[in-house]
């Protein structure tokens, strides 16, 4: 039998897959970060970024060495359909991208808890309930008007311009109904405690 410091243990046991985050400084939304004393960080190896299927480092190109980022098919600002997971079937806000690491930080999705420590000795530690970012490949884009969620298509189109030449821009649409995807601006985050919802 194996020592129990050479035995192998489930993610469930080394906390890989916890939704708790401890000893938290911010009660706002983390960033994805990969962790270094984590033991499947150990296991992996300084120069593997990915690990069992799972990126837990940001990946880098040997030659430049500058942060390989992934292409994104959402923007901050959409409003897409969450197709897998515990909240699918649920329609949302992009609030934020992070290309390195090929997640998306939704709004009132994927919630996960914090434990906040005081920062002042009148401070009392709490727990609080926040967004966690996601895989992008979670969400599709959703149409409002047909209410249908579809993928992300590109076309090209002209536009005249007052000096009368004319200029090819890109516009991204769904692929399931042909309607273009406004381009909008994020909302801005606010805790849970203090969100209102629309009355009817």
């Amino acid at each position: 039998m194996l020592a129990p410091s050479l035995q192998r243990r489930t993610p469930s046991q080394t906390g890989a897959c916890s939704r708790v985050i401890m000893h938290a400084r911010s009660p706002k939304p983390t960033t994805p970060a990969g962790s270094p004393k984590n033991k499947r960080r150990m296991r992996a190896g300084r120069k593997r970024p990915i690990f069992n299927g799972r990126q837990i480092a940001v990946r880098v190109n040997p030659k430049t060495n500058k942060p390989v980022r992934y292409k994104m098919h959402v923007m901050p600002g959409d409003t897409v359909q969450v197709m897998k997971g515990k909240d699918k079937g649920k329609v949302t806000e992009v609030l934020r991208i992070f290309p390195k690491w090929n997640k998306i930080l939704c709004l009132g999705v994927n919630y996960c808890i914090k434990h906040v420590r005081p920062m002042r000795e009148d401070e009392v530690g709490q727990r609080v309930q926040v967004e966690a970012p996601m895989h992008s490949s979670w969400v599709m884009h959703y149409d409002e008007e047909e209410e249908v969620a579809g993928l992300l298509g590109v076309r090209f189109k002209k536009k005249a311009l007052k000096d009368g030449s004319e200029v090819v821009k890109k516009v991204r649409y769904n692929k399931s109904t042909g309607n273009e995807i406004p381009v909008r601006a994020p909302s801005r985050w606010v805790p849970v405690l203090d969100r209102v919802e629309d009355e009817d």
